[in-house]
């Protein structure tokens, strides 16, 4: 059984790279981008992370996505806009990102997603 094996589409924020058309004139780039990954959607339980949620999201608006492919959050310093995907009729905006990486075939990254309207 393949832990990463569901085609998820993301959104990401590629307005600053643009590039040169055919006619020579710069073309922005657009800032909700649809992105294919392939990963796995988990539900998220608190007891078993020891990430914090901000005050009045509760658990059931937070999901859990693992994937091979990099996940982006919000940073300020880098100028970074959150990825977000739809999820079960909602958006979810990525809010934590780490790499999990012990050696082994199964380093991934795991990012937590919480509801848009609940952030």
């Amino acid at each position: 059984m393949r832990l990463f094996n569901k085609q998820i589409t993301i959104f990401r924020d590629l307005s600053d790279s643009g590039y040169y058309d055919e006619n020579e004139k710069w073309v922005d780039g657009v800032s909700s981008t649809p992105v294919r990954i392939v990963g796995s959607i988990q539900p998220y339980g608190k007891g078993h992370t020891k990430n914090e949620l901000p005050d009045g999201v509760r658990t059931d608006d937070v999901v859990i996505l693992r994937s091979k492919s990099k996940l982006v959050t919000q940073d300020d310093l880098l100028k970074t806009t959150p990825d977000e995907m739809e999820y079960l009729g909602a958006t979810y905006q990525c809010f934590t990102a780490d790499k999990w990486s012990q050696g082994l075939r199964s380093d991934h990254y795991m990012g937590i997603f919480i509801r848009k309207d609940k952030l």
